[in-house]
């Protein structure tokens, strides 16, 4: 059953009073006795024991020589005695008045997230109906979202919408959301109504004096002083501007409300708010409601079918007239562009872009990438559609040093529902020198001889080799034209000029001393990227004991004992996980196509020579150390002490003051070369090089470290940044708040939104903050100033699955929920056609009832008072006194 609630709106807010109630009243008047006995007591007994009464008496008395007098005075006895009893009777003036009342006629919107989009119809009758009614080009048409659409059509003043349903009656506009707007008083007559968002008692109690108006389910555990704060809160930010009947969606996009699609229980508690408010009356009758929508409901809890049948049986039409597209949605977004964020000049640069497509099946596209605001490359890709995540490699040399944007580009097609999720911005820095590298192994082991190869041939890089097994006479490696190296360098000066240091299975006992140990630390607090290569004999299960050389590896060690030694051979190979970050991390990415980059490195259908070839052995260490990034982990091997735990990791990194450290559990990624030469193999270390030493490259970045809880969020989801600060001397910082910036990609016209993070009590430098109100789109926040950025990352913002699921117009439930109401559906460009089948309803009902009392009167006292003396005076004339 639905019952009327004055105060209950969980899925729908009143946006507007648009006529003040129009009410004509008529009084009757009549005489009416609160106790005055039935008439046939009044005339059978009564009124002849008066009479007879006043005989008797004045039988007794003959006034001599005036007979006549005695029926005078008897008269005036019985007068005043009949009189005296109607009194006591009490007589009073009884006033009715009736009101004549119009209905409400109830503008109900869909204000979901769906309807934040613009549609390609493949119907070209439907752009050109919109575009005829609301005299406008077709492109115009395309250009808006549904929701502007209907605010557009509702606010015409050449349609006059509003005016021809005031024509019928009161109107009433509200939303599916319960967003608190102010009631809009637009009075027909142009006079304000004092009281036109005032309660009554009655409306307050939720009830209804219309016999016939639907009740509304009140929703259980609902606290009434809750819901009574919250009908009455208003919330100044969000009024509507004169001139329009709905708010513009920037106000209302981020509340979490809007990310579903409710038809049944917005239709349900929009019609309860104007029945049991009332606009300050005490009774509301909705005639009629006009639903726009797309009608797909996606989080009801009820049948919007069944409340639309129970108000077609109150005689309540609801006339749906349909937003959107019902053709089936079509889409192509990028999901990501993975690039290096520090490249150098003439590097070839792969910006390796992430395409899934919806609706366009075998149709070819192109790709694009713009870079410093010129088109340097383009690709063509065939759309597989159905959901299907393709990727696309486009590759570019910057020819001159700079910080760049590079922006990749899917062509827009037509029919898309989407059209702004076709682009993404990225900031490049261009670097015009090359990364030094200097190498130090042990032993000549394999993984040795051929990164040391892959270093020397790297033309963007000047490499330095040092084998610490070699004889003193060795003429140790290095690039060319750069000279080959004597000893380990050992001084600050000598060590600081590389931007990478390779760590392979160094002994720090045997080969570094404490002063090369802190030089090496104090190398990455200062920016430089170190790379440790694990070894059997020292790297890393002899780091665990010196502290200035363990504080830089990215995993914790376990301790002696904790893993037992493999006995036997190994003669099964594994082949990595991939993290949810390694996935999608740049130095992970060996082929352009994100699912055959995943195969590529997890082979988990055991086709040897279509994957990466395993490891058979690899350092065993516990976990990622806290700020630590795992990238891959083995697939099944986790800490003896907490089999519970993620699997031990095999590649990870961490940030360390200004700079980086990188970890590799394995030392056999020479292996990869196996028929395919050194695609991968190369590929692999380039990457971690340049990824390591952009700290060194920048020169500033790594005292600053900012990142989000979440890389993907759906549109209303607060977002919870993350930024760690340490002072020109590396020590955490301890200022109260710091300062960040915030932009939306494609966004650079406007200013960047200024965000305080408060410090957190941890004393580690460590600052949080939420950032509320993102928009659809990639987002960038970063620490620095608003032109030039320390330390950045980024985040996408989607519309929420429920709402991007399916945004077709669902023709047949908005049909069904029109029938069954009693009501029509008609396409949003034939909405005049609902507006003239709408009608009112004049309701006759009771008003004031006031009764004037007469009985308690002076005068009457004066009358009843007037007789006696009258009476008492003929007597004394007569003589009978």
């Amino acid at each position: 059953m639905f019952q009327s609630s004055a105060l209950l709106r969980t899925g729908s807010s009143l946006l507007a009073q648009v006529d003040s109630p129009t009410v004509r009243t008529d009084v009757e008047e009549a005489l009416r006795w609160l106790h005055f006995p039935p008439g046939w007591v009044a005339i059978l007994v009564i009124l002849p024991a008066v009479i007879s009464f006043v005989v008797y008496f004045y039988r007794r008395e003959r006034p001599a020589g005036h007979p006549a007098w005695t029926w005078v005075l008897g008269t005036l006895r019985i007068i005043a005695i009949i009189f005296a009893l109607l009194m006591l009777s009490q007589p009073v003036r009884h006033k009715r008045t009736f009101e004549e009342r119009d209905s409400t006629i109830l503008v109900l919107v869909d204000d979901s997230l769906s309807q934040d989009m613009a549609d390609r119809h493949s119907d070209r009758g439907t752009v050109e109906g919109l575009a005829e009614l609301l005299r406008v080009s077709t492109d115009r048409v395309e250009d808006l979202t549904r929701y502007d659409l209907v605010r557009r059509i509702l606010s015409d003043e050449h349609l006059a919408v509003i005016d021809k349903l005031r024509a019928k009656g009161k109107v009433a506009i509200s939303s599916f959301a319960k967003i608190p707007y102010t009631l809009k008083d637009l009075a027909r007559s142009g006079e304000e109504e004092e009281d036109g968002g005032r309660r009554d008692s009655d409306e307050g109690n939720g009830t209804s004096a219309d016999p016939e108006a639907p009740e509304v389910d009140e929703a259980p555990g609902v606290d009434e002083a809750l819901r009574v704060d919250e009908a009455l809160r208003v919330d100044e930010a969000l009024r509507v501007d004169d001139g329009e009947y709905l708010p513009p969606y920037s106000s209302i996009r981020e509340d979490p409300r809007v990310q579903e699609t409710r038809v049944a229980e917005g239709l349900r508690d929009a019609v309860a708010s104007v029945l049991g408010m009332g606009f300050g009356k005490r009774q509301e009758r909705v005639s009629g409601v006009l639903l726009f929508s797309d009608f797909q409901q996606n989080a009801d809890t009820i049948s919007a079918v069944d409340v639309a049948r129970r108000l077609g049986e109150r005689k309540c039409p609801v006339f749906t007239i349909g937003v959107g597209n019902p053709d089936d949605p079509k889409d192509v977004r990028l999901l990501g562009v993975d690039v290096q964020d520090v490249v150098l000049v003439d590097d070839p640069v792969d910006f390796d872009a992430s395409i899934v497509s919806d609706g366009f099946e075998g149709e070819r596209v192109r790709v694009e990438l713009t870079f410093g605001g010129q088109v340097v490359k383009s690709e063509h890709l065939t759309l597989l559609g159905d959901g299907q995540r393709q990727s696309v490699r486009l590759q570019h040399q910057p020819k001159k040093p700079g910080k760049f944007t590079a922006t990749v580009d899917v062509e827009r097609l037509s029919g898309e529902v989407i059209s702004d999720n076709n682009s993404i911005s990225k900031t490049i820095t261009v670097l015009d020198e090359k990364i030094k590298v200097l190498y130090a192994e042990r032993l000549p082991r394999w993984e040795y001889r051929y990164l040391k190869n892959a270093l020397i041939r790297d033309k963007t890089m000047e490499a330095q080799i040092f084998l610490f097994s070699a004889d003193p006479g060795f003429p140790q490696d290095s690039s060319p034209g750069i000279p080959a190296l004597d000893e380990f360098p050992r001084e600050r000066v000598d060590l600081f000029q590389y931007h990478v240091i390779i760590l392979g299975d160094v002994d720090p006992v045997e080969h570094l001393d404490d002063e090369i140990i802190t030089l090496l630390n104090d190398f990455v607090a200062e920016g430089g990227g170190l790379v440790f290569v694990a070894g059997p004999h020292s790297n890393p299960s002899r780091y665990r004991t010196v502290d200035a050389l363990y504080s830089l590896v990215p995993v914790v060690l376990p301790n002696a004992g904790v893993f037992e030694p493999r006995k036997g051979p190994i003669t099964d190979a594994f082949n990595v996980k991939l993290s949810a970050v390694g996935k999608q991390h740049p130095v992970m990415r060996l082929d352009s196509d994100f699912d055959e980059n995943i195969r590529l490195w997890e082979n988990d259908d055991g086709q040897f020579y279509e994957h990466l070839p395993g490891f058979y052995w690899f350092a065993e260490v516990e976990r990622g150390k806290p700020g630590a990034v795992v990238l891959a982990n083995h697939p099944t091997r986790t800490p003896p002490l907490d089999p519970d735990a993620k699997p031990l990791p095999i590649f990870a990194f961490m940030n360390y003051g200004k700079g980086k450290t990188f970890f590799s559990a394995v030392d056999a990624t020479w292996r990869w070369r196996a028929g395919v030469d050194n695609l991968y193999f190369y590929r692999f270390w380039g990457q971690i090089t340049r990824f390591v030493a952009s700290g060194r490259l920048l020169g500033k970045t790594p005292r600053y470290q900012i990142s989000t809880d979440k890389e993907v969020y759906d549109i209303g989801q607060p977002v919870r940044i993350e930024a760690q600060v340490f002072d020109a001397n590396m020590r955490p910082s301890d200022e109260p708040s710091i300062i960040i910036y915030h932009q939306r990609q494609g966004a650079d016209g406007e200013p960047p939104e200024r965000i305080e993070l408060a410090r957190d009590t941890t004393g580690e430098g460590v600052f949080f903050g939420p950032l509320d109100g993102a928009v659809r789109g990639v987002h960038d926040v970063w620490v620095g100033t608003e032109s030039e950025r320390l330390a950045f990352t980024t985040f996408n913002v989607e519309v929420p699955a429920l709402e991007s699921r399916d945004t077709r117009l669902n023709r047949v439930l908005a049909r069904r929920i029109a029938d069954v109401s009693g009501g029509t559906y008609v396409d949003l460009p034939d909405v005049l056609d609902s507006i003239d089948r709408v009608e009112g309803v004049t309701l006759m009902e009771d008003g004031v009832v006031q009764n004037d009392d007469l009985w308690d009167e002076e005068w009457v006292i004066w009358l009843i008072v007037s007789i006696l003396a009258a009476e008492w005076i003929i007597r004394k004339l007569v003589r009978l006194v």
